[in-house]
């Protein structure tokens, strides 16, 4: 399976895991992210708080997270469009303020309390199904 991210997405990671942009491959892919964790249903060690502030992953059996933990990845079923606005629902039924990005099926959100203050997500169409990314920012330095 191979993540295909849009170049804002792409920016994103390169920024968090502190490799300069000039060096990204003209294509990321699902193991230059996350390296070899494929890693699936409940054993996934997602970042701390992540399912009560973020999202559920009960949807989503494919999961993998960065070493920092600050990028997660999900794969799930179902069309790309739908997927973004459950997430985008969710998100929002738990605190987070949208903020559209001008981009199709990504955007960033924001909130004032909890672990994580903002994030940045991305769906993408792979085969069948839809990849989901976010990127997590801590506290007010982190944004």
């Amino acid at each position: 399976m191979l993540l295909f991210l849009a170049e804002p997405v792409t920016r994103a990671f390169f920024e968090v895991s502190g490799l300069p942009h000039e060096e990204a491959p003209p294509r990321v892919t699902w193991e230059s992210v996350f390296g070899q964790q494929r890693l699936s249903g409940e054993g996934m060690a997602l970042p701390p708080d992540f399912e009560a502030e973020v999202l559920s992953c009960a949807s989503f059996p494919d999961r993998a997270v960065s070493p920092s933990g600050r990028v997660v990845g999900l794969f799930g079923e179902g069309m790309v469009s739908d997927t973004f606005e459950r997430c985008s629902r969710e998100l929002q039924a738990k605190g987070w303020v949208k903020v559209e990005s001008g981009y199709v099926h990504a955007a960033s959100f924001i909130k004032q309390d909890g672990r994580y203050t903002g994030l940045f997500l991305s769906c993408a169409s792979i085969g069948e199904g839809t990849s989901v990314l976010v990127q997590l920012f801590e506290g007010e330095g982190d944004i």
